[in-house]
């Protein structure tokens, strides 16, 4: 109990995840179809700045922090589940306790979808998975 005062819980959803997803719903990410074990999961300080959790994610998974864009998984009113916006430079110096509280207070943990380009993001918004 003690613990959730301290870490917030990430799931992050790879290139490599979302090519195998079948359907238009995100949700689905959370269906037995996809075993937890398959979906990276992280434990992370709140008070852990957004931009090292972004480097500990891009060491982790042997990528450049600037090849990396995290996406927001919103519910919407009818349940499902989609991508809407891109965590930006602004984001960097947040803790991901703020991170949490601006993008997604209504979910006790942080789903965010991890887009990988081949060269470091300058600030445009295009979803290259």
């Amino acid at each position: 109990m003690e613990e959730r005062q301290f870490f917030l819980s990430i799931k992050i959803i790879t290139p490599d995840v979302f090519e195998r997803h079948q359907g238009f719903d995100l949700a689905n990410f959370d269906n037995p179809k996809y075993p937890l074990s398959e979906i990276p999961h992280f434990k992370v300080l709140k008070n852990e700045t957004y931009g090292a959790f972004k480097s500990m994610v891009a060491q982790k998974f042997g990528i450049l922090a600037e090849q990396i864009r995290f996406w927001v998984f919103i519910i919407r009113e009818n349940y499902t589940v989609r991508l809407d916006t891109p965590l930006t430079a602004n984001f960097l110096p947040m803790t991901m306790e703020k991170v949490h509280k601006k993008i997604s207070v209504k979910q006790n943990n942080l789903r965010l979808n991890m887009e990988v380009t081949d060269s470091p993001i300058d600030g445009k918004v295009v979803l290259s998975i």
